[in-house]
């Protein structure tokens, strides 16, 4: 088989009654919009599991909050009123593990509400940009420290034909307010220069 048949290549899977089921549950739910997005989206998480296993040069591995632009746009008074409060977590959407590899970025974590597995596999050529602090989405007021002590990182990036951003909260301590953050800049700035630097030569 070519390259390129490999490529285009398509699997019909079979799934036990019990899977089909909860599958069409999902769609029924409004989690997904067919069977085909939620049975895709089932194997992210053994995919990038797979593969961050397979890759030994693991740079970075540490506790994450992470947020898409769409959820903190969406978030309520409720979700204020949490995070203001007294040894609370920063507004995020998802909870769960990073892992920072010389080319890529894994999140593997969980829906805070639901408890949906969530995998985010980012290859650091797809970043568009990274900034470590408050923007005009996430506002200063969203955290109870006030970014005194901390600030989320966003990272923009890519995704076929269109652009997705995330805000983490890494390493983040609810006693201190305080986080890893910045590390975590100034670590993926470093490989992003040595990606283009690698590319040019």
């Amino acid at each position: 088989m070519s390259r390129e048949d490999k490529k285009n290549s398509r699997v019909t899977p079979r799934f036990p009654t019990q899977d089909s089921q909860f599958l069409e549950h999902q769609v029924e739910d409004g989690e997904y919009i067919n069977t085909i997005r939620a049975a895709r989206d089932a194997t992210k998480r053994p995919r990038a599991d797979r593969r961050a296993k397979r890759d030994t040069r693991v740079e970075k591995k540490e506790t994450a909050l992470l947020a898409y632009g769409e959820d903190i746009e969406r978030a309520g008074v409720k979700d204020w009123i949490a995070s203001h409060t007294s040894f609370m977590l920063p507004l995020h959407k998802y909870r769960g593990e990073i892992t920072l590899l010389e080319d890529s970025i894994f999140f593997r974590g969980e829906d805070k509400d639901t408890g949906q597995p969530h995998v985010l596999a980012l290859p650091l050529k797809n970043v568009l940009d990274l900034h470590y602090g408050f923007d005009d989405a996430y506002r200063r007021t969203g955290d109870r420290g006030l970014g005194l002590f901390t600030s989320p990182l966003r990272i923009r990036f890519k995704e076929g034909s269109s652009q997705k951003t995330i805000y983490l909260w890494i390493g983040f301590r609810r006693l201190s307010r305080t986080s890893d953050n910045r590390e975590w800049f100034e670590s993926l700035s470093n490989l992003k220069r040595e990606s283009r630097g690698r590319n040019t030569r």
